[in-house]
């Protein structure tokens, strides 16, 4: 029987001074900063210019000088974000923001949920590499009434790049010590029009690999994504695909052994993005995401302990973006989501369930309003979630 839960029924005001609505641009040191172009962030549901943004949200593009390696080292550098990694080149990373736990962080590519019911330790397994990231949006402070209980702390919004408008490829390849080797490919297929529509595409892969400054912190990861963008009489769509694969050495991840870990991700996301009128756009997403942890306490006897974990999730949210009229825009959106863990292990020589056989359903509701009458702004929301093994519960 599916039991209704009342998760979460948040409620956020923010109002602050700000410009008029007529104004478009603003001049900075002799330029002029064009402001009408509407950026879809993640500290709403509705889309907003970055400057009627009502909430703590930072926006952090991929500078080709950033002396990072990974995703991960990325996110270290904002504020209020803490990373603890586990390995190199963000091999397995903890996300904390305002000093919330790493479960309490929802991370999300381009919008998709990316979450992993088996624990937070693997929720930047994202299966794009570094050079695939466009820009990373940080939402500092709670977002559970817009992207549930897990977005408690905070919310991470993966952005990737978009295809170029031409035809054309990079490699990178390095080296250094400890054996340590990186190899990147990415093409670009270019704008142009095929099986009716307007679109263009990349496909990229990464690999990485070193022996670690010490035993047992080796580590070999390798990715293989794929972005591709569309214009139709339908509306736009995009396709978004990857895979990746992460072994490394666990000493000291969660004992003073000698441990050892494979993970691998698989990733497909569809949204379709259509204006129903001048006033109502539809956005409909599917998604779904299969993952799989093998960890082994002893390397070298993995008999003595030894855990298999594969995470499915299939997930679908239809979304209706509403103008209705003098400064007030409505978002109102109804999810579903189906996630199962199938679990084995071995103690001592036994074969055996380890964290064994679930699964759960879900289904949410939200609704946003967001008002904009110069010199005020402001947002209010708010999230039903329904869940096949919870008992009732409201949350404020």
């Amino acid at each position: 029987m599916f039991r209704t839960a009342l998760f979460l029924l948040a409620l956020t005001l923010a109002v602050g001074a700000g410009a008029a609505d007529e104004v478009t641009f603003v001049a900075a040191n002799g330029d002029t900063v064009w402001l009408t172009d509407p950026v879809v962030i993640l500290g709403s549901r509705v889309p907003a210019a970055l400057p009627g943004l009502t909430r703590s949200v930072s926006v952090t593009g991929l500078d080709a000088d950033a002396p990072v390696r990974s995703t991960a080292e990325l996110l270290a550098t904002q504020p209020a974000v803490e990373v603890n990694q586990r390995g190199q080149y963000g091999t397995q990373a903890d996300l904390s923001v305002r000093g919330s736990t790493f479960e309490q962080v929802q991370v999300l590519l381009d919008g998709w949920d990316v979450g992993d019911a088996q624990t937070g330790h693997h929720t930047l397994d994202l299966p794009l590499g570094l050079a695939d990231v466009s820009r990373l949006e940080v939402l500092r402070g709670h977002g559970s009434a817009l992207y549930g209980a897990n977005a408690f702390g905070g919310v991470v919004n993966v952005i990737p790049r978009t295809p170029s408008d031409r035809p054309g490829g990079a490699l990178t390849l390095g080296g250094g010590d400890f054996e340590t080797r990186i190899a990147r490919l990415r093409l670009e297929s270019g704008a142009g029009s095929a099986l009716g529509m307007n679109g263009k595409a990349w496909v990229s892969g990464a690999w990485f690999r070193t022996d670690g400054d010490r035993p047992d912190t080796d580590a070999e990861n390798g990715s293989l994504s794929l972005r591709a963008l569309g214009d139709t009489r339908w509306g736009e769509l995009e396709l978004l695909s990857g895979y990746s694969r992460r072994e490394f050495g666990a000493l000291d991840f969660y004992a003073p052994y000698p441990s050892f870990e494979k993970t691998e991700t698989a990733f497909t996301g569809f949204k379709l993005r259509a204006a129903l009128s001048e006033a109502v756009v539809m956005e409909q997403r599917l998604s779904g995401r299969r993952h799989r942890d093998r960890f082994t306490l002893f390397r070298d006897d993995p008999d003595i302990y030894f855990n298999d974990h594969v995470t499915r999730r299939a997930a679908t949210e239809t979304r209706l973006l509403i103008e209705a009229g003098y400064g007030l825009a409505v978002a109102v959106g109804i999810e579903g989501m189906y996630e199962d863990i199938r679990s084995d292990g071995i103690r001592g020589g036994v074969a055996g369930p380890a964290l064994g056989d679930h699964e759960r359903r879900r289904a949410s509701g939200s609704l946003e309003f967001s008002g904009r009458h110069a010199p005020w702004r402001g947002s209010l929301g708010a999230r039903l979630d329904g869940w096949s093994i919870a008992e009732p519960s409201l949350s404020r």
